[in-house]
């Protein structure tokens, strides 16, 4: 099961990337200013009777959609470091393990992860007027990817660039990966991607970036 938590301002909320078609996917569409606890409670009403007798362990991705800037998803009231463990207290059992088929979260959202490299264009924004004021934004990003993978004790990926409108769900061309780990420091537990599925390099529509990762 894939879930696809979007925001109902996002142009694409409710559709489908096409890697993920033909899949048992689910969507949830959150309004504005829903609290965290609210967000979680919305998920679990997509599940069945029988899933919610059973709910360990039976989702294999989930995955945010919506506006960000770094260290925040702009769902509901917004998801930060200082709120995700409400989030994650709720739906952490659901998730598949790494190593049992289970992808991880994937946040698809502009710049979430921003604040691990010091190019200025971390500052630019989406779906918020600025940034520049938030606090130590050299770090925040990866702060709070770090965070909502020690909460939900699994992989988290997100990106440092704007998000790609597209039909397949594409980052714009750089990504952070986050493992799950003790306590708040985040050294050690956050890298770069410089290849993945999941990136996108030059057209979107390039038949050689599909050759090259066989992805379809």
């Amino acid at each position: 099961m894939y879930i696809y938590v979007h925001s109902e301002d996002i142009a694409d909320a409710g559709r489908t990337f096409s890697r993920h078609t033909g899949l048992d996917v689910r969507h949830v569409i959150v309004p504005g200013g829903l609290s965290v606890r609210q967000v979680a409670a919305a998920v679990l009403r997509i599940l069945t009777d029988e899933e919610r007798a059973s709910p360990n362990e039976i989702v294999d991705l989930l995955l945010f959609n919506g506006h960000g800037s770094p260290g925040t998803i702009y769902i509901g009231e917004g998801i930060d470091e200082h709120n995700v463990s409400n989030f994650a207290d709720f739906l952490r059992h659901l998730l598949k393990p790494i190593g049992s088929g289970g992808e991880g979260i994937e946040v698809h959202c502009c710049q979430v992860a921003a604040g691990l490299r010091s190019e200025p264009s971390y500052q630019r924004t989406c779906g918020s007027d600025d940034a520049s004021g938030a606090e130590d934004l050299n770090s925040i990003g990866v702060r709070f990817i770090y965070a909502m993978a020690r909460d939900f004790a699994i992989r988290v990926r997100a990106s440092l660039d704007l998000q790609i409108a597209d039909r397949y769900g594409f980052f714009e061309g750089s990504m952070v990966e986050a493992l799950p780990g003790e306590g708040t420091d985040w050294h050690g537990h956050v890298r770069q991607l410089t290849s993945s599925p999941l990136l996108m390099e030059g057209d979107i529509d390039s038949l050689r970036w599909e050759a090259t990762f066989g992805f379809y």
